[in-house]
C-alpha cells in the first residue's frame, strides 16, 4: 500500500541536502565535483580529480572513511579533507589557502548511520503514491500541479525506459514544473539500468535542486548521457561516462568520468516515523551515540 508522507522539507540534518556526492563504498574520480563529497570506502584519484570546484559555506570539501590511492588529488577553495588516517605526502593538493588534511575518528560508523538514513529515504520515496500521468509516447514528463500532493509531484517509470530507443530523441518536461516544490521520479523494474538519452527542451528551465530520481532496487546504473536531477541509488554501483550530472549522486559506489555540477538537493525528503533518525537505527549504545555525535560535529560543518 502506498504511503503519503508529510510534504514538509527535512531539516538541514538530512544527508540528501548536505552533499553533492555520497558513496557508502568506493569512489573512483576522474573529473570534478562542484561541492562537497563523502566517500564511505576508498578513494582512487589523480590530478584530474577535483573536489569543491565551486565555493560554498563550510570547512570540508572531501571526507574519506577509507584509504586513498593517487597523488595531487585537488581540493579547491580553501576546503579541508577529513580522513580516517593521514595519507602519504603528496596525496592531496589543497588549493585556495587555509585547507588542511585532518585525521578524524568515527568516520566509518558515521558512514553506516548516513547510509541507513539514505536507504530508508529511498524506500520511503518508493512508497509515495504516484500522482502524475505516465510518461508520454514522445518522452514527455507532464507536471500537473493540481494532482501533486502539497507541492510534491511523483512520477513512476520502468528503468528500461531510459535505454529504450523509442526515446532516442530525448526526454522532455512540460506543464507546471515551475509551480511544484519537488519532482520525484521513482524508477522501477530490473536491477540493471542504463540511461542512454538526453534531457532536452524545458529541462534547462527546471530548478534541478528540486528533482530527484529514486533507483531503489537498481544494483547497477550506467550513465551514457547528461543527466538532470539528484540520483538516489544506494544499492547500485554507478558508472558515469564522460557526461555531466546536473545535480548530485548518492550511491553504493561511483566511478565518474564527467563533471558533477550540483546544486545541492533542496526538495522534499520523507520525514514520517517510517524514516527514523540514524540514532534510533544504529546507535543502540549511549557511548556510541556520544561518539558519533562528536564525530558528526567535527565533519558536518559543510553546507
Amino acid at each position: 500500500m502506498a504511503v503519503m508522507f508529510s510534504p514538509a522539507l527535512a531539516s538541514a540534518d538530512s544527508v540528501l541536502q548536505q552533499y553533492s556526492v555520497f558513496t557508502s563504498g568506493d569512489l573512483t574520480a576522474n573529473s570534478h565535483v562542484n561541492y562537497n563529497t563523502w566517500v564511505g570506502g576508498n578513494l582512487t584519484g589523480s590530478a584530474n580529480s577535483v573536489f569543491a570546484m565551486n565555493a560554498f559555506t563550510g570547512t570540508y570539501g572531501l571526507t574519506v572513511a577509507g584509504t586513498v590511492s593517487g597523488t595531487n588529488i585537488q581540493v579547491n577553495n580553501g576546503k579541508s579533507v577529513a580522513i580516517t588516517s593521514a595519507p602519504p605526502a603528496g596525496t592531496f593538493l589543497l588549493n585556495g589557502g587555509g585547507g588542511q588534511v585532518v585525521p578524524t575518528a568515527g568516520l566509518a560508523a558515521q558512514t553506516t548511520a548516513m547510509t541507513t538514513e539514505l536507504v530508508n529515504n529511498s524506500a520511503a520515496f518508493a512508497a509515495l503514491a504516484t500522482n502524475q500521468a505516465a510518461l508520454s509516447a514522445g518522452g514527455v514528463f507532464t507536471v500537473n500541479a493540481a494532482t501533486a500532493v502539497n507541492g510534491v509531484a511523483v512520477f513512476s517509470i520502468d528503468g528500461s525506459v531510459l535505454s529504450n530507443s523509442q526515446y532516442q530523441n530525448g526526454f522532455q518536461i512540460a506543464g507546471d514544473y515551475a509551480s511544484v516544490g519537488s519532482i520525484i521520479i521513482n524508477v522501477t523494474g530490473g536491477t540493471s539500468v542504463s540511461s542512454n538519452y538526453n534531457f532536452i527542451g524545458a529541462w534547462s528551465n527546471v530548478d534541478r535542486s528540486k528533482v530527484l530520481w529514486n533507483f531503489e532496487n537498481a544494483t547497477s546504473l550506467t550513465l551514457n548521457n547528461n543527466f538532470y536531477g539528484t540520483i538516489l541509488a544506494m544499492k547500485a554501483d554507478v558508472t558515469q561516462g564522460s557526461v555531466s550530472i546536473d545535480s548530485n549522486v548518492f550511491a553504493k559506489s561511483l566511478n565518474f568520468n564527467g563533471e558533477i555540477h550540483g546544486p545541492l538537493y533542496t526538495g522534499f525528503v520523507p520525514t514520517s516515523g517510517a524514516v527514523p533518525e540514524p540514532s534510533s537505527m544504529v546507535m543502540s549504545a549511549t557511548a556510541l551515540a556520544a561518539a558519533l555525535g562528536f564525530a558528526r560535529r567535527r565533519v558536518r560543518s559543510r553546507v
